[in-house]
């Protein structure tokens, strides 16, 4: 990986995939990828979501919001979203989507995604904290962000509903400092 540049140079993020900022264009593999039986499970994301929400989603995203897509042969195969808040949390990012196609993880894509926006929101953004929240039942998230710096902050019990049946969630972060 090449620091120190800004994602919207298309880098290089391992053999073959390329990370770069999300299009509208990308609705259709976002839509995908969003509605994985994993991913809908794993996130508050229902999966009845059209192509057509996730279109007007991306059409109104803001000046807050960051979106990468990583691709592979042309292919959008995953994407991540940072939120960086406003006013006297304007120092906080929100990493709100990590997600990758299924037949496309274990091969360091969302490990990639998760590091540009930790490089973009630190170096560029002036994010000095960042916050997930993750099912507390999804142990390979929870693995990648450990990695990534992330520690566990609280506990929501019954924040999810998860196959109908209600689950914690923990809330994770990371500071800039400590990374």
């Amino acid at each position: 990986m090449q620091h120190g540049e800004p994602p919207s140079s298309g880098l290089l993020a391992g053999p073959g995939v390329r990370i770069r900022p999300v299009r509208v264009a990308d609705a259709e593999a976002i839509h995908m990828i969003r509605t994985q039986r994993q991913v809908a499970r794993e996130t508050d994301l229902p999966p009845s979501l059209s192509v057509e929400q996730v279109r007007n989603e991306l059409a109104g995203l803001g000046p807050a919001d960051h979106v990468l897509v990583a691709e592979v042969e042309g292919q959008a195969v995953g994407v991540a979203h940072l939120r960086v808040l406003a006013h006297r949390r304007a120092h906080v990012g929100q990493l709100r989507l990590l997600a990758v196609l299924v037949q496309f993880q274990g091969r360091g894509i969302g490990s990639h995604l998760a590091a540009w926006l930790i490089e973009l929101g630190t170096k560029w953004l002036g994010v000095r904290r960042f916050e997930v929240e993750v099912s507390a039942e999804y142990v390979r998230a929870l693995r990648l962000l450990h990695r990534l710096g992330f520690r566990p902050e609280v506990r929501k019990r019954a924040a999810l509903l998860r196959d109908g049946v209600l689950a914690d969630t923990i809330l994770l972060a990371r500071l800039a400092m400590e990374g």
